[in-house]
């Protein structure tokens, strides 16, 4: 150690280190013994006759390197001798000091305590909605606390890699004893449920605690059914499995035969709503089958039937299938059903519902003059929560579908209002089959039609070509250069790629190449410094702006990576915000910081003045559920990645809604969390989906048919709500401006027949609602799709 200093005092102390000589001897006494984790090394030395001359010393230090040393000048025989040090060189246990003068040597031993950090749990095991109450206990500590060293604490998953969205966190050791709290509602939020770690870094000392989370077994209820409840010999029995929430991924299946054979097999369980087809279970003896589903701890039963044909009620033989919008449904929340057969056999079917007590509600006619309808209700605001069954009635063919109702109840829903599915088509997938993508978060695309991703779960950044094959990647986990810890947004720019690695503060830039340039942003002065930045953009200035999850500022810095100011959440209820998301500019240079906490997209002029903001949270078009990203297009169209609601929405330069995409699952063009969003020079959309491990590439919405419907046919609607005209005008004037293109709707397709049925009263009162403004374009068009598929407008 070459940073040693030499201060000579004279001074008058007792010695008790080491028994006197007679004669020539070297005499030491320690300050301490031992020596605290962050103490100078002082020694008190004196010779005994001393006659002049230097003392030489030489050092061992508890890792076996070595250090040495003169001491001249003492006054008297007598000096201290000072080794300056502290507790980041990791220097503890014993040391041994050998000074030598004349032909006389002393070894001195010296102790130095280590680093003492106790990680405690107030307890072990946790559940969603509990806070982990962790205390941290250290020997060294400062009772000034601007002048304490801080603990950084990290939450690990059992791998040992970040948790997902749980950003590091620093505290203050200015006492023996302090307090952290961890969310577990938004650790699980984020993550399964499973064991975790806390990692604790103070100083260069490490130290890790393990905690594990679980879900009461109360918290999740298990449903099955069957297609059918009996069956012919030889026939493949589909189950029906609904789950309240989702805790694992594994689920095991258990067909227990009426001779007691057993069938057992494990699947994935992927979605609330899972069908599984028993092709591997025969069912060719007849009598009872058992259906047994492990899940997560718990188990459910279910029986099914199989007889022969000659004892089997007469039911007619056709295909009578039902689709519902998704497998779980709030109170009060829009319930669509799609039907279809392959026979036409009746004019008529029935619906009702079943709640989970086995009770059913009132049969429902409709009329049916096609091989394909569809059927709008509205679950109850009372609606009991668990597993309830939608049952269709069609000339006798009897099927049901089963779903959950869970959650808090939402506004009264419009019948006929749903969330478009179907968007551009998908030109481009890359998925984990072939590139290894685990939890990828942002992205961006060059003018070469390269793609670059944040692969957060690898800590790398991947770059692709234009047809998806892999082209380099670089990255690893730590707190080097090319390292990274948890890392989330990344901007490109002619010449660098700036990614934020959000778990280190900072930002890291690269070349094109991925060769390390330089990492900004931890300037060593709080009030300049990033904390946990998640999306980096730049102005037409040259000014980076940064977003941060951990700070209530947007912080700006010039293109040498110096502070150059923020822009800070305005209190007022408009432009207030406590953390911000993700940053894109618009085409007139207006700065646009997406809020996911609140649901909301704030804009700011190219002054950094506050414009005005929009969204808010909600399932209807226009209103977001945790969005995660958004991206401009050159016409400055807005994409919002709508993550909570499993879509894409999209906004004219105006922020008015023009349509959206997508649903929740696995299929093409499904998503489970969106977490990234780019638009390629030509507009293609590039959407990253971060628990599908995949990124699915869209054509160009101008590609696409888009919703159209002048604002002026609002009068008609108005006149017809009101009585001023007949269903027939409007219908027939509904139809003329469809066949003249007028009005344009998606996916339309045409009506084969003609059908003499009444337009029903939801349609009118839609049509009343979107004349004053209080429901969307699509949901109006939902109305005119309706009267089309059911013939009662003719295209």
């Amino acid at each position: 150690m070459k940073n040693s200093f030499i201060y000579v005092t004279l001074i008058s102390i007792a010695v008790i280190s080491f028994p006197y000589a007679y004669g020539l001897d070297i005499i030491a006494t320690l300050e301490k013994d031992p020596f605290g984790p962050n103490d100078w090394i002082r020694i008190f030395l004196e010779i005994e006759d001393y006659a002049g001359g230097e003392v030489n010393w030489s050092v061992t230090f508890p890792d076996g390197a070595t250090d040495s040393g003169v001491l001249s000048s003492l006054s008297g025989g007598k000096t201290t001798h000072t080794i300056s040090r502290n507790a980041f060189d990791n220097q503890f246990g014993d040391w041994s000091i050998q000074y030598v003068y004349k032909n006389i040597t002393k070894t001195v031993p010296i102790k130095v305590e280590p680093i003492v950090v106790d990680i405690i749990f107030d307890k072990q095991s946790y559940q969603s909605g509990d806070e982990a109450v962790i205390t941290l206990n250290t020997n060294l500590f400062e009772p000034q606390a601007a002048k304490a060293e801080s603990f950084y604490i990290q939450v690990l998953d059992s791998e040992g890699s970040p948790a997902l969205h749980m950003d590091s966190t620093s505290l203050k050791a200015y006492k023996a004893s302090s307090v952290y709290e961890i969310s577990i509602g938004e650790l699980l939020r984020n993550n399964p449920v499973g064991e975790y770690k806390i990692s604790v870094q103070y100083y260069n000392t490490f130290n890790e605690a393990k905690f594990k989370t679980s879900e009461p077994e109360a918290q999740f209820t298990i449903f099955i059914g069957t297609d059918k409840s009996i069956y012919d010999p030889g026939d493949i029995v589909e189950v029906n499995l609904v789950i309240s929430k989702l805790i694992g991924n594994n689920a095991i299946l258990t067909v227990t035969d009426p001779t007691g054979k057993n069938t057992v097999r494990s699947f994935q369980v992927g979605n609330s709503l899972s069908r599984v087809i028993l092709d591997d279970v025969s069912t060719t003896k007849p009598g009872t089958y058992v259906i047994i589903i492990e899940y997560a701890g718990k188990s459910q039963s279910q029986t099914f039937v199989v007889q022969f044909k000659g004892t089997i009620s007469s039911e007619p033989e056709l295909e009578l299938g039902i689709s519902l919008g998704k497998g779980q449904y709030r109170p009060g929340e829009a319930l669509t059903a799609s039907i279809t057969t392959d026979r036409l056999i009746a004019d008529n079917a029935s619906y009702w519902f079943q709640n989970p007590f086995g009770s059913e509600g009132i049969k429902i006619s409709i009329p049916t003059t096609s091989g394909s309808w569809e059927i709008s209700d509205i679950v109850p605001n009372d609606a009991v929560r668990g597993p309830w069954k939608f049952y269709v009635d069609y000339g006798g063919a009897v099927r049901y579908a089963i779903f959950f109702i869970e959650g808090e109840p939402v506004e009264q829903t419009i019948i006929g209002q749903s969330i478009t599915k179907e968007g551009p088509e998908i030109s481009l997938t890359i998925d984990s089959s072939t590139t290894n993508l685990k939890k990828p978060r942002g992205i961006a695309i060059d003018t070469n039609g390269d793609i670059f991703v944040v692969d957060s779960g690898n800590f790398e950044i991947k770059k692709f070509d234009s047809n998806g094959r892999l082209m380099s990647s670089w990255g690893s986990f730590g707190s080097d250069e090319e390292q990274f810890k948890n890392p989330t947004g990344i901007l490109l720019e002619s010449e660098f790629i700036h990614v934020a690695d959000t778990g280190n503060s900072r930002i890291q830039t690269f070349d094109k190449n991925g060769k390390f340039v330089r990492f900004w942003g931890k300037s060593g002065i709080r009030s300049q410094s990033m904390v946990s930045p998640v999306s980096v953009a730049m102005s037409d200035s040259g000014i980076y702006y940064v977003s941060d999850a951990s700070l209530n500022k947007i912080s700006k810095y010039e293109a040498n990576g110096d502070y150059a100011g923020h822009i800070e959440s305005i209190d007022t209820a408009a432009a207030k915000f406590s953390s911000s998301d993700h940053l894109a500019y618009d085409n007139n240079g207006n700065l646009l910081v997406l809020v996911s906490d609140d649901n909301r997209i704030l804009q700011f002029s190219s002054n950094d003045k506050f414009i005005k903001s929009f969204g808010t949270i909600g399932e209807e078009d226009g209103k977001f559920l945790n969005p995660s990203a958004v991206a401009i297009d050159s016409k400055g169209i807005l994409y919002v990645a709508d993550s909570g609601n499993s879509r894409v929405q999209v906004f004219d330069p105006e922020r008015k809604f023009i349509t959206a995409w997508g649903s929740l699952g696995k299929g093409a063009g499904e998503f489970s969390e969106i977490s990234g969003i780019a638009i390629d020079s030509i507009g293609n959309v590039y959407v990253v989906d971060s628990q599908n491990n995949r990124i699915q590439k869209f054509v160009p919405l101008d590609q696409a048919v888009v919703l159209e419907i002048p604002d002026w046919v609002r009068n008609n609607a108005k006149w017809w709500n009101e009585g001023t005209i007949e269903d027939s005008d409007f219908s027939n004037g509904i139809q003329y401006m469809i066949e003249q293109k007028i009005i344009v709707i998606p996916k339309l397709g045409k009506s084969n027949v003609e059908s003499a049925q009444n337009i029903p009263e939801w349609i009118k009162n839609n049509a009343g609602w979107w004349a004053k403004g209080s429901i969307s374009d699509q949901e109006f068009a939902n109305g005119i799709e309706y009267l089309v598929k059911n013939g009662i407008i003719r295209v």
